[in-house]
């Protein structure tokens, strides 16, 4: 009997000190950090993310980008899977049905969404940047309250013009209607309390680098 009882005893030890060690294995993992970038039609964002993600790797961190969806047409130099996840409006429509996205908006006539597939790497350490209009932005922040929200400002408003019209990709009638949301956009991210970073998009390498400094902080 007392055999008995000792052996209960010993089993029960054992399950608290596998249980006390994987709750010290889960305090002891670091979780990954969500940077959520936003900007204006234009800003260059997603330039600046490829290009510091592209060092940030060569210089070993484990980060990646989220490639988000959308019902927006290819431009002629995207590449579906890399730029955006390429799809239907009714496909589109059926993913929000399906519970699919952590976040979608729409933006100037087309839906744009993030998937939830980020949950469970985040939690094994892995950083991710989600590149969003700033609809998005507001909607992802309600999920991921403790995520680094970085806005990317123009230097002026011709700026934005030239860089809109360097695309070659909508007539003058489109640009002027993405000005005018820019604006609206910028006055937004300015005047609430979304954004806690923000950056000018002036000389490309440097806004690279402040953007690997500002996410070096936190990594």
């Amino acid at each position: 009997m007392k055999k008995g009882v000792l052996f209960v005893i010993s089993c029960l030890c054992l399950v608290i000190i596998q249980e006390i060690c994987e709750a010290k294995i889960g305090d002891d993992m670091k979780k990954g950090v969500l940077f959520i970038v936003s900007g204006p039609s234009g800003v260059g964002k997603t330039c600046i993310v490829n290009e510091a993600l592209k060092r940030l790797r060569d210089e070993d961190y484990d980060m990646a980008r989220v490639v988000t969806y959308t019902s927006r047409p290819k431009r002629p130099k995207e590449v579906d899977g890399i730029d955006y996840n390429f799809i239907s409006r009714e496909d589109f429509e059926q993913k929000i049905r399906d519970d699919f996205f952590l976040e979608f908006s729409k933006h100037i006539n087309h839906f744009y969404g993030s998937p939830k597939i980020i949950d469970g790497n985040l939690n094994l350490g892995k950083s991710f940047i989600l590149t969003v209009n700033i609809e998005g932005v507001r909607n992802a922040k309600k999920t991921y309250y403790d995520s680094v929200s970085i806005w990317i400002d123009p230097p002026d408003a011709n700026v934005l013009r030239n860089r809109l019209l360097g695309r070659n990709d909508c007539g003058k009638e489109e640009i002027e209607r993405r000005l005018e949301k820019a604006k609206e956009e910028i006055e937004q991210a300015h005047k609430n309390r979304l954004f806690k970073y923000f950056l000018v998009n002036d000389v490309f390498e440097q806004s690279v680098n402040e953007f690997m400094m500002l996410v070096k902080k936190f990594i």
